[in-house]
């Protein structure tokens, strides 16, 4: 049997502690040596952090020319498969809180790794998506973590002082930000802010809104009704313009109208978030667009807000007859010319 070089985190931050059992972990092979060493160095970095929303690592393991990370098990798989395992059941008051209190998490979880720590590090995660959102189950109940820092990058500068991109290619395009438009595979191109994070947890945040007033398909459709736009193959946020510029997705805009207009939404925080989203989050240049503590701040007034006027949470979960068309599976003569 081949020896395998185990690198384990301090005990302090030991998952198994105080427990009698030993816990079920999940394991991420990499064939890289550079990859390993960047996603090894990010998770390290991160440790000091001990955020509740933000995935640990328990150790890492080389062994010939491959490359672990140990991490513990997310029995509750991704915010993708919660979407869809929990689809049918009912958007009580307190089911609409805890996402709301989550997405604060999130928020405040991208804030901590932005803001810097150790210094003048600082860390942008690159590629948020809901596959990369994890449910962690514990005795106080669910909790959503940011996971997978295989393309985060730590930086010392600040974005406008690095003469080059930073080299990140493998992102989901969906959720992609603009800028990542005038990005070259070859690692050259205007530097990428970690306000490119922020874009991305906008994305996740408006689909997360679409799940709780109608369901699972309405968010798979929303996905491939963005990809109707011969300027947008890949479903992002955003679309090339015939002029050479780039906009909202025309399908993005008709989503947060019809979320708008939803009498559901009216009066209660989902439209906050919403009007946050479109005002703040998803904007196409990022000097315009929030940071991460402007979103997490934002969330934290609509939780307090939710707190005080529990009462407005319960037409949410309400069920309309009806689904705008923009949320159903529509015919191929939507795609526009």
């Amino acid at each position: 049997m081949k020896s395998c070089r185990l690198i384990v985190n301090d005990p302090a931050d030991d998952y198994n502690q105080g427990q009698s059992e030993p816990i079920k972990v999940a394991v991420k092979v990499i064939d890289d040596a550079n990859e390993f060493k960047n996603e090894r160095m990010v998770l390290e970095k991160i440790q000091s952090l001990n955020h509740r929303h933000l995935v640990k690592h328990i150790a890492t393991c080389e062994r010939d020319s491959e490359y672990y990370v140990i991490f513990p098990l997310a029995t509750g798989g991704s915010l993708w498969s919660y979407w869809k395992e929990k689809n049918k059941e009912t958007r009580t008051p307190e089911r609409v809180a805890w996402c709301l209190q989550q997405m604060a998490g999130l928020a405040d979880a991208l804030y901590a790794l932005h803001s810097g720590f150790e210094g003048n590090l600082h860390v942008r995660h690159g590629d948020l998506k809901p596959g990369n959102i994890l449910v962690f189950e514990d005795n106080e109940g669910k909790t959503l973590a940011i996971a997978d820092m295989g393309i985060s990058r730590l930086h010392t500068q600040p974005t406008d002082q690095r003469p080059h991109g930073t080299m990140t290619t493998a992102t989901t395009r969906a959720y992609e930000a603009p800028e990542a438009a005038g990005y070259n595979e070859g690692g050259t191109g205007p530097a990428r802010h970690r306000i490119y994070d922020t874009w991305s947890l906008g994305c996740i945040f408006l689909e997360f809104v679409i799940w709780l007033l109608f369901n699972f398909e309405s968010v798979e459709n929303f996905s491939q009704n963005r990809g109707r736009h011969r300027h947008n193959p890949h479903c992002s946020y955003y679309q090339f313009m015939d002029n050479g510029t780039t906009d909202i997705e025309d399908a993005v805009n008709k989503a947060i109208a019809a979320l708008l207009e939803d009498s559901r939404c009216k009066g209660t925080p989902l439209e906050a978030l919403i009007h946050f989203i479109k005002q703040k989050a998803l904007v196409i240049e990022p000097v315009d667009r929030c940071t991460a503590k402007e979103m997490f701040e934002e969330l934290v007034k609509i939780v307090q807000n939710t707190e005080e006027d529990v009462k407005s949470l319960s037409k949410i979960g309400e069920r309309r007859s009806d689904c705008p068309a923009i949320f159903t599976h529509l015919p191929q003569q939507f795609h526009q010319p």
